[in-house]
């Protein structure tokens, strides 16, 4: 017997790569907060004398970054890049923002790919992230 539980884990930690690239920008030169939302399965193959197999699959993952960057550590073109990009805020020497991913979006015309790579060890829950913008890889530890 197969038996499948879904799960949400939110406010997991995010490492962020390649943001800065991403948007055009010709240096990363911004400052990131992120933390990402999982929606994740546990199938198990359940047999009278035990457990055959434990299965973890990852439906969905949607990440929100936050960012911020010191308008001086920026050239005037990418200035504009970033305004372009991101409806920017401006505030002094500060522009700030925040994007939202989602694996069921594409980023510039990209898929994400999902690499799983959560353990089955004492509890099993994604406890972080890592998205990376140079390869469109989001990874679940």
């Amino acid at each position: 017997m197969i038996t499948d539980k879904a799960f949400k884990t939110s406010s997991i930690d995010t490492s962020t790569y390649g943001l800065g690239k991403s948007l055009g920008l010709t240096h990363e030169a911004l400052y990131t907060k992120s933390h990402a939302t999982v929606w994740w399965t546990l199938d198990m193959d359940v047999r009278e004398w035990g457990i055959k197999f434990v299965n973890i699959n990852i439906l969905k993952v949607v990440v929100e970054i936050q960012w911020s960057t010191n308008v001086e550590d920026l050239e005037g073109q990418d200035i504009q890049t970033l305004i372009a990009a991101t409806q920017a805020d401006f505030t002094g020497d500060t522009a700030e923002g925040t994007i939202v991913i989602s694996t069921d979006e594409q980023w510039k015309g990209k898929t994400w790919e999902v690499i799983n790579e959560m353990d089955i060890e004492d509890a099993i829950y994604p406890a972080d992230c890592e998205i990376d913008f140079s390869n469109n890889t989001i990874t679940i530890n």
